[in-house]
């Protein structure tokens, strides 16, 4: 039963909730108090079923450790991508179709991505490397966009993390700005999208906590994050003043039996496409990206191989070793989207002394005669049978040249290689691929003979 009292004391005076006491027996009354909002009634304090007041983030409860206190985890670079002084453009794969472009503008720091307004026309912009996901951490992406024209039927833009399987990202399309998790988990890609009038959070339209409408002509820093493989996965902005702003989160309750995509490692993609015949240009400019760990296990490597071998070879001058080159499909028939890192070469030289330079080259450029390569790893192909290499070419580009005298050394590559680097992979377009080759020249001796032997780390 309620308890209650009336102003003014009779039948039609307005009611006041209680708690009924007896004091020294005596029945009396107290006030029950809400702690609520001004503008909305609604909007109460609670307090839970121990007494204590539940008080709690825009984003959820803080979370506290075993020993009850409040865990914090640092956030640590997995990938960055800003183009103040460069348009780094070995970072990503541009593809272009029917009049789009993927464009640099160093006047204004970013790329921008065009179409034509008729169909077919397609401008899109990839990394390279799927940044790895490790397990137990949440992965955060930020990106800054802006959109040209208002969204208009026909062009769809895109931006995020994301591939043609798997992904996480925002999208404006001719109905508007949405939300889409893509997922190839049944078999077949599906595009799940939740537009802005459904956004369970903030809707951005002038209406939600921030009071924010989202122009999204203008540029704003965009963020995704989420956890793998059944986790909470969160969409926002930053506001003007850098507060985290959520616009939709997507809770995962124990109702599926699947993982909530296929692969958690992704690239960062922008694209620019029209599907029909918009009649008008559009763009997208992107003016970089940021890809973060909430925690990282710097020794974390899925697989290590060594083994990789040259075989004796007779130098001369450039006389290429071994090469190396990112593998196609895994061994399920997959897109490789595997990061492989070199970790140490062994060097045996018989007699007088070589110089090794590290040849990063296209596979299109077809700089090598008489490679074959062959299945290495479960990310590698080698080749060790060519017998030259162009070194006249643009594309025969030296990483790093080393210096090894006569008997054994070995060298350790890790620190040429950081993790939130390139390595050897695949380019974002999942055919280009780049080859690390090993290339020597003799520096004194008549006949001087060199056998090395590589190890590398996957990432996935």
């Amino acid at each position: 039963m309620v308890d209650f009292i009336r102003i003014p004391p009779d039948s039609t005076g307005k009611r006041l909730q209680t708690k009924q006491w007896t004091v020294d027996g005596t029945d009396v009354h107290q006030q029950r108090v809400q702690i609520g909002c001004g503008d909305n009634a609604d909007h109460v304090m609670k307090v839970d079923e121990h007494g204590a007041a539940y008080i709690r983030y825009t984003e959820g409860q803080p979370i506290f450790n075993a020993f009850s206190e409040n865990k914090v985890a640092q956030e640590y670079l997995a990938g960055v991508y800003e183009f103040s002084s460069s348009d780094y453009s070995y970072l990503f794969t541009a593809e272009e179709a029917t009049g789009g472009t993927v464009l640099y503008q160093p006047s204004v720091y970013s790329y921008l991505l065009s179409t034509t307004g008729f169909s077919g026309s397609s401008s899109k912009l990839t990394t390279n490397r799927y940044h790895y996901y490790q397990p137990g951490f949440s992965m955060v992406y930020r990106m800054t966009v802006s959109l040209g024209a208002s969204n208009q039927d026909g062009n769809i833009r895109r931006w995020g993390a994301f591939d043609d399987n798997n992904g996480v990202f925002w999208q404006v399309d001719s109905t508007g700005i949405c939300v889409v998790k893509r997922s190839d988990m049944t078999g077949v890609v599906n595009d799940v999208k939740f537009y802005q009038d459904d956004w369970n959070m903030d809707k951005l339209d002038g209406t939600g906590g921030s009071l924010l409408t989202l122009d999204f002509e203008k540029a704003w820093i965009y963020w995704i994050d989420f956890a793998y493989p059944r986790g909470v996965t969160r969409f926002g902005i930053y506001g003007p003043e850098g507060v985290r702003i959520i616009c939709y989160e997507w809770l995962c309750p124990g109702t599926d039996v699947y993982a909530n995509m296929g692969r958690p490692s992704l690239p960062i993609r922008v694209e620019n496409f029209d599907t029909t015949n918009p009649g008008s240009p559009s763009t997208l400019r992107f003016m970089g990206a940021s890809v973060l760990q909430q925690s990282r296990e710097t020794n974390y490597t899925f697989w290590r191989y060594g083994g990789l071998s040259s075989g004796e070879k007779t130098v001369t001058t450039n006389t290429p070793l071994l090469s190396l080159q990112a593998r196609l499909l895994n061994d399920e028939g997959k897109r490789n989207t595997v990061n492989t890192y070199p970790e140490t070469l062994s060097v045996f030289v018989d007699t007088g002394a070589v110089k090794i330079d590290i040849i990063n080259h296209m596979e299109s450029s077809n700089l090598l005669t008489g490679e074959s390569f062959s299945t290495a790893t479960t990310a590698l192909e080698l080749s060790n049978s060519a017998t030259d290499i162009d070194s006249t070419s643009s594309d025969y580009w030296v990483f790093k040249s080393l210096y090894v005298g006569a008997g054994v050394t070995n060298i350790d590559l890790t620190s040429f290689y950081e993790l939130n680097d390139e390595g050897i992979l695949l380019g974002g377009d999942g055919s280009s691929r780049s080859i690390l080759t090993l290339v020597a020249t003799k520096l004194n001796g008549t006949t001087v003979k060199v056998h090395v032997t590589m190890s590398v780390r996957e990432l996935w």
